[in-house]
């Protein structure tokens, strides 16, 4: 795989927001996996990684925490409403 750093968009419960960069150094210990602790004086509602799609992550499904359903590209196609010419 491809060495990348982790982008992490914490969002609080009062609503605000806190963007946090690890470079990519952080895997040169243990390729596979790392483990990092946040300490925040705010409760933590959600958290996403790579919030604007900055690196080559092909499996966005599993990047957000509570996760959050993510509409297929079939269903974003429907969405467009096909008046089916092309």
């Amino acid at each position: 795989g491809l060495v990348m750093p982790i982008i992490l968009l914490f969002t609080f419960t009062d609503g605000t927001t806190e963007l946090v960069r690890i470079p990519a150094e952080v895997w040169r210990y243990n390729n596979y996996s790392i483990s990092k602790v946040f300490i925040f004086k705010k409760e933590v509602a959600s958290v996403a990684m790579d919030p604007y799609l900055e690196t080559a992550d092909c499996e966005v499904e599993n990047n957000n925490w509570p996760r959050k359903a993510i509409p297929s590209r079939f269903d974003a196609f429907q969405e467009k409403g096909w008046n089916g010419k092309w």
